[in-house]
């Protein structure tokens, strides 16, 4: 089992079981189910501050929710894959600490990144078939590329 720490990806084409665990942070996976191919990201932040966002060179683009799912799409679609094929899970987002009056008034990182990440995957065309998402609690999740199965526990 591979555990995957903040700002880090794992995309399989055999078979593996990664576990991350998430408080504001974000775990997206994707699973295609005809070839039993996964990936799955612990993303920080919603989007890199960087001009030329996404490139490849950028040694932090893992750390940003805009440039892994790039990167997830990108090698999905070296594969062939039709992105009607592709299953997605999202999990995270929680507020895990009680906000100050300033920061009821703005959204926290958790729901900033709750936020990018579904307009992503909606306006990529992609089906989000499960989610966990925001909250006041953590979660501990383990991704199987071979079947797709989340399997999560809420962290108090």
């Amino acid at each position: 089992m591979r555990f995957l720490q903040p700002g880090e990806i794992h995309f399989s084409e055999t078979s593996a079981q990664v576990t991350t665990i998430l408080g504001s942070c974000l775990a997206v996976t994707m699973w295609e189910p005809n070839l039993k191919i996964g990936a799955i990201c612990h993303a920080l932040l919603p989007s890199c501050p960087n001009s030329e966002k996404c490139s490849r060179e950028c040694p932090d683009q893992f750390k940003y929710v805009e440039c892994t799912i790039a990167w997830m799409i990108e090698k999905f679609q070296e594969r062939a894959i039709k992105r009607s094929t592709i299953e997605c899970k999202v999990f995270g987002g929680g507020d895990m600490f009680p906000p100050s009056v300033e920061d009821e008034k703005r959204l926290s990182v958790g729901k900033q990144n709750v936020k990018m990440a579904l307009r992503i995957l909606k306006m990529e065309g992609l089906r989000v078939v499960a989610q966990d998402l925001e909250g006041t609690i953590g979660r501990k999740i383990i991704f199987n590329s071979e079947n797709g199965q989340v399997l999560m526990k809420r962290i108090r």
